[in-house]
């Protein structure tokens, strides 16, 4: 019986264990805690009349989750937007329902693309709207103090006391060479500049309309890369030798949007204008020649081994195309020509097969602690009151068992005396 409980005992608490400490999930990657402002207790409402927004500085260059703190919800729609505070491009705009009371809402960008594209070194801005509400509004939670370093909350472009919370969450990829035909920038500070939305405040919210300081001032680095003019592919390709390494793929790019491709049967669609980039590694100082179709894209591996191509998919026609790679050497060399992915090109919006990310969730019972999902909390604290109740009987049987084993003894000595 004392085996059979412990077997229980072992088993249950293994499952337990398991469950704590999951195994490593390949999303751990993809939800990197970025930028962050976490306390606050004023709060501002939230309607698209408003023009409230947070800047900040994003920690990596790909953002794959967005998360602010409201107060009032009830359960309508909210919609995150987020800019590029410099050339007050729109990186994403999400629409969807809001939770019920106050607590964090999180908008998650790993879709059908990984994420998208931003630059760490420059400062973006977050929007929150919802509907209109005249009584109970849902509100955005901010504090009066500055406690976020690398951004500032602002009523359309006028600089505000204190920050919103917000949380950011991506990762980091190698983006790959210089854009050689870059030209340097002058030297000197660019006041930034932030897009003002909607109307005009009408005074109802709780913030003072004091400015503290004029616009934030930030070098303008951000180039607008222009897409690699095309060669014939008889013009590029070259005799394959067995010396030279071919190309590796390392990521797909779709206007910012950072694709899955795991293998060259996968197929990234493309509509219009599209711009792609492919990114990836080969050996230094080789040139890598991207065959699609008729056409090749060349670019030289630097000093770390990577390198990029850039184009348009205004370049082809409709219909699908092998993509290929292949790396050249200084002495004319090449390498075997690898198969990358399969290229979809149409007129019409047909985006069903798009690659889809599978693993979207950070499952991670701390992760989910750490969000404060009181589910979660009360899941451990149930299972530790049942390991606890299970030891407790386990501890009850062993000492009646005992007293009982203590008692048969007795007796027993007794009858032997007796019958002495």
């Amino acid at each position: 019986m004392k085996k059979r409980s412990l077997l229980v005992f072992g088993i249950s608490l293994t499952a337990f264990l398991l469950f704590l400490f999951p195994s490593y999930s390949y999303a751990d990657d993809l939800y990197l805690p970025g930028a962050s402002q976490l306390e606050g207790t004023g709060c501002l409402t939230a309607y698209s009349g408003f023009t409230h927004n947070q800047i900040f500085t994003p920690t990596y260059n790909i953002l794959t989750k967005v998360g602010v703190k409201m107060r009032n919800m009830n359960g309508g729609e909210v919609t995150l937007t987020v800019k590029n505070a410099i050339t007050t491009q729109i990186v994403f705009s999400k629409t969807q329902r809001m939770g019920q009371g106050e607590g964090w809402i999180y908008f998650d960008l790993v879709d059908d693309a990984l994420g998208y594209v931003v630059t760490p070194e420059q400062y973006h801005s977050i929007w929150v709207s919802t509907s209109y509400y005249p009584t109970d509004a849902p509100c955005w939670i901010y504090t009066s103090t500055d406690l976020y370093a690398d951004g500032m909350r602002r009523q359309g472009i006028t600089q505000k006391d204190g920050d919103f919370t917000f949380a950011t969450y991506g990762f980091d990829i190698d983006m790959g060479r210089e854009n050689p035909e870059e030209e340097e920038e002058e030297e000197g500070e660019t006041v930034m500049v932030v897009e003002e939305e909607g109307g005009e405040d009408t005074g109802n919210d709780t913030e003072s309309d004091t400015d503290t300081g004029s616009d934030a001032e930030e070098t303008n680095d951000d180039f607008t890369e222009s897409p690699d003019e095309s060669q014939d592919v008889e013009d590029v390709v070259v005799e394959e030798s067995d010396d030279v390494e071919p190309p590796m793929l390392d990521s797909v790019i779709k206007n910012k949007e950072v694709l899955e491709v795991d293998d060259a049967e996968d197929t990234v669609e493309a509509l219009g204008e599209d711009e792609i980039k492919i990114t990836g590694t080969a050996t230094e100082g080789d040139e890598v020649a991207v065959i699609i179709g008729d056409k090749a894209y060349t670019a030289t591996a630097d000093e770390n081994g990577n390198w990029y191509v850039l184009f348009s998919a205004s370049d082809f026609e409709d219909g699908e195309y092998t993509v290929e790679a292949q790396a050249k050497n200084d002495d004319g060399e090449g390498s075997e020509k690898v198969s990358m992915f399969i290229l979809s090109k149409s007129t019409t919006a047909q985006l069903s097969d798009t690659v889809v990310e599978e693993e979207t969730e950070n499952t991670s019972l701390w992760y989910r602690l750490y969000t404060g999902d009181l589910r979660y909390v009360t899941l451990i604290l149930l299972l530790l009151l049942v390991c606890g109740l299970f030891w407790l009987l386990i501890i009850i049987r062993r000492k009646k068992e005992e007293k009982e084993e203590v008692k048969v003894g007795k007796k027993q000595v007794k009858e032997e005396k007796e019958i002495k």
